[in-house]
């Protein structure tokens, strides 16, 4: 409606509001940004032009991208001061903490910009923000090793958003305790932990928080020595973030990657590369009803092809993509087919026509026949 009306205040408005609550592909939610950030320059809204920089280094940050992620809030955090937006001020000093937890950059800064951001908080009596600082601090001291106060501290924050009904900031803070209580060797309350996080993960949509649940619980599953049933939550978990571009944070990727390699080789290459793939084409429900239960794969997965290599550097999602898009299937039909999201199957279709030069759908399907694909 506001762009029929020609109203640019109010698009980009519209536009920076629908980047935040958009589910699905997150190069969507940048590209949203980027068009709102644009405009807000063109109409000299410099709150916004700041609130915008943030966003994007926030999208930034969840794609790993974390020297982009770095730089642009640190530029939102010197706008923000020149206005005297003490609420930006704060977000933006809790966010370069986060982010410097998460990259393992220097706790010892981190630690400055988290004791910077208390005052101000308290100076708004901002509830959320103080609850975030509680599991930032808990953060700090798990990285440290103090491994009693993380569990004190991410506790007392999980409770504070418990009291505020705030649900994302529930499930986020239950599954960093699980990562607390796992290493406190208690694998039945972590299971517990994560299952209770994915609970509310799933109601919202949280793709990349569905992924990380499913991740901690292949964790366990491996201490359980459930191994078949790790290797699946995790290819469930890998096809997850791909979505939606959100890798695993480089604070937990050695972890992960430590546990994978160990199931790999208790598994050995073929079983394990089979059951992972199988996990890839699995829901989240689909999965977990896996659990205690023997995992029979069929018999063209017994043992698993090298990983194909496509022309023009397509990906496997994007030849599976092609292959419907050639036998006539809408985005629409393709989305229910997949179970994905009509957003994801179009950033996917516009990767497609860029990677084999094609202007439109028929180009694109003569490209997979002249290939092989279809």
């Amino acid at each position: 409606m506001f762009r029929q009306r020609g109203d640019r205040p109010g698009i980009a408005y519209a536009l920076y509001i629908l980047a935040w609550v958009a589910k699905g592909d997150i190069t969507y939610d940048v590209a949203l940004t980027k068009e709102a950030l644009a405009l807000f320059k063109e109409i000299g809204n410099r709150e916004f032009v700041a609130w915008s920089i943030y966003t994007l280094a926030y999208l930034d940050y969840l794609r790993g991208e974390y020297e982009t992620a770095f730089r642009l809030f640190k530029e939102s955090l010197v706008l923000h001061k020149e206005l005297g937006n003490t609420w930006g001020i704060a977000n933006a000093l809790l966010a370069m903490t986060q982010l410097h937890i998460v990259s393992q950059r220097n706790l010892a800064i981190a630690e400055v910009w988290l004791d910077e951001s208390l005052p101000l908080l308290k100076e708004l009596n901002d509830q959320n923000g103080l609850a975030y600082a509680g599991a930032l601090r808990g953060l700090l001291a798990f990285h440290r090793g103090d491994i009693a106060q993380a569990r004190v501290l991410i506790e007392e924050s999980l409770l504070e958003y418990k009291k505020m009904g705030s649900l994302q900031g529930i499930a986020e803070r239950l599954c960093q305790l699980a990562q607390v209580v796992i290493a406190q060797g208690d694998p039945m309350t972590t299971a517990s932990l994560y299952m209770e996080g994915l609970v509310i993960a799933r109601e919202l949509s949280l793709n990349e928080l569905i992924a990380t649940c499913l991740e901690g619980l292949a964790g366990v599953a491996t201490i359980q020595e459930t191994y078949d049933w790790a290797a699946c939550l995790w290819g469930t978990a890998e096809a997850l973030r791909e979505a939606v571009h959100v890798p695993i944070p480089l604070s937990d990727r050695a972890s992960y990657e430590r546990t994978v390699t160990r199931t790999r080789v208790r598994l050995g290459e073929n079983a394990f590369a089979a059951l992972w793939a199988q996990g890839r084409t699995m829901t989240p429900e689909e999965v977990l009803a896996l659990q205690g239960r023997a995992i029979v794969l069929p018999s063209s997965q017994s043992t698993a092809p090298p990983p194909a290599i496509y022309p023009a550097g397509l990906t496997a999602r994007e030849v599976q993509i092609l292959r419907l898009v050639a036998q006539g299937l809408t985005n629409v039909e393709i989305a229910e087919e997949l179970r994905l999201s009509k957003k994801t199957i179009a950033h996917h279709m516009t990767h497609i026509f860029n990677k084999t030069t094609s202007d439109n759908r028929a180009s694109a399907v003569a490209f997979a026949f002249r290939h092989g694909l279809a």
